[in-house]
């Protein structure tokens, strides 16, 4: 019986010592799912940090891709607006090159008029001063 007795007591403490043993690899799991949920729930938080930061610069990124888009399309408007003006100007100075063309070009047939003029006018004097001096000869 006393064999019994320190086989059973055996048993107890080896019993003893393998609940003690799952007891402390409990509470290690236990402790090891606290820190995972932990952990989750920061990744959590940091993701949805992470996405309301991406939003936020992706809203960022499309202003200032609009932005940028109407400052090209102003560039091209103006560069439009310019090159207009430019070839208005050209027309302007060709009109007017040629309205100076046309008003030389009418100054110098009044002056051939005016000295055509002149020589008829002379020549009728002549004529005229000719037939005087017949009548007087």
């Amino acid at each position: 019986m006393a064999t019994n007795l320190e086989t059973l007591e055996e048993s107890l403490k080896e019993t003893k010592y393998k609940t003690d043993e799952e007891n402390f690899t409990k509470f290690t799991y236990l402790h090891m799912l606290d820190r995972m949920k932990k952990d989750f729930i920061a990744s959590k938080i940091k993701s949805s940090e992470h996405d309301a930061s991406l939003k936020n610069k992706s809203s960022i990124l499309e202003l200032e891709s609009q932005k940028a888009r109407q400052v090209k399309q102003e560039r091209l408007q103006s560069k439009a607006i310019f090159q207009h003006v430019l070839d208005s100007i050209s027309k302007e100075q060709q009109d007017r090159s040629e309205r100076i063309r046309e008003l030389q070009k009418c100054i110098t047939n009044k002056e051939e008029s005016v000295q055509r003029r002149i020589q008829r006018q002379r020549k009728n004097q002549e004529i005229a001063e000719a037939a005087a001096n017949e009548n007087k000869d």
